[in-house]
Protein backbone atom coordinates (compact mmCIF):
# COMPACT_ATOMS: atom_id res chain seq x y z
CA UNK A 1 0.00 0.00 0.00
CA UNK A 2 1.25 3.65 -0.98
CA UNK A 3 1.05 6.59 1.66
CA UNK A 4 2.27 9.90 1.97
CA UNK A 5 1.84 12.83 4.03
CA UNK A 6 1.66 16.48 2.93
CA UNK A 7 2.82 18.97 5.71
CA UNK A 8 2.44 22.76 5.60
CA UNK A 9 0.38 22.90 2.53
CA UNK A 10 -1.61 25.99 1.34
CA UNK A 11 -4.73 23.05 0.47
CA UNK A 12 -7.24 25.20 -1.70
CA UNK A 13 -10.05 23.40 -1.89
CA UNK A 14 -14.00 24.10 -2.32
CA UNK A 15 -13.73 27.84 -2.65
CA UNK A 16 -11.41 27.95 0.76
CA UNK A 17 -7.81 28.58 1.10
CA UNK A 18 -6.35 27.23 4.68
CA UNK A 19 -3.15 25.80 5.35
CA UNK A 20 -3.21 22.06 6.37
CA UNK A 21 -1.99 18.92 6.07
CA UNK A 22 -3.34 16.09 3.55
CA UNK A 23 -3.13 12.09 4.31
CA UNK A 24 -2.98 9.91 0.84
CA UNK A 25 -3.34 6.55 1.26
CA UNK A 26 -3.87 4.04 -1.79
CA UNK A 27 -4.42 6.94 -4.38
CA UNK A 28 -7.15 8.73 -2.19
CA UNK A 29 -7.10 11.42 0.34
CA UNK A 30 -7.77 9.97 3.36
CA UNK A 31 -7.89 13.08 5.83
CA UNK A 32 -7.14 16.43 5.90
CA UNK A 33 -6.41 18.22 9.04
CA UNK A 34 -3.67 20.58 11.37
CA UNK A 35 -0.65 18.84 13.09
CA UNK A 36 -1.38 14.85 11.75
CA UNK A 37 1.79 12.67 12.55
CA UNK A 38 3.39 10.83 10.13
CA UNK A 39 3.50 7.29 10.19
CA UNK A 40 6.01 4.85 9.68
CA UNK A 41 5.18 3.23 6.29
CA UNK A 42 3.95 7.31 4.61
CA UNK A 43 6.50 9.20 2.38
CA UNK A 44 6.79 12.15 3.97
CA UNK A 45 6.24 15.79 1.60
CA UNK A 46 7.05 19.16 3.08
CA UNK A 47 4.79 21.42 1.08
CA UNK A 48 5.31 24.72 2.75
CA UNK A 49 4.68 27.68 0.80
CA UNK A 50 3.03 25.66 -1.91
CA UNK A 51 -0.68 25.45 -3.15
CA UNK A 52 -2.29 21.87 -3.18
CA UNK A 53 -5.85 21.41 -4.80
CA UNK A 54 -6.94 17.88 -3.73
CA UNK A 55 -9.81 16.77 -6.81
CA UNK A 56 -9.08 19.05 -9.01
CA UNK A 57 -7.37 16.44 -11.73
CA UNK A 58 -10.20 14.10 -12.98
CA UNK A 59 -13.14 15.96 -11.61
CA UNK A 60 -12.41 19.18 -13.99
CA UNK A 61 -11.69 18.10 -17.49
CA UNK A 62 -11.78 21.26 -18.73
CA UNK A 63 -8.06 21.92 -17.55
CA UNK A 64 -6.80 19.34 -19.41
CA UNK A 65 -6.81 19.95 -23.46
CA UNK A 66 -8.43 17.32 -25.36
CA UNK A 67 -5.23 17.48 -27.99
CA UNK A 68 -1.59 18.24 -26.42
CA UNK A 69 -0.91 19.80 -29.60
CA UNK A 70 -3.86 21.70 -31.18
CA UNK A 71 -1.39 22.93 -34.27
CA UNK A 72 0.09 19.25 -35.06
CA UNK A 73 -2.83 17.33 -34.28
Amino acid sequence: MSATLIINALVVNEGRTVEADVRIRDGRIAQIGAGLTCYGDEELVDAACRCLLPGLIGRHDEFAPADPDPVRG
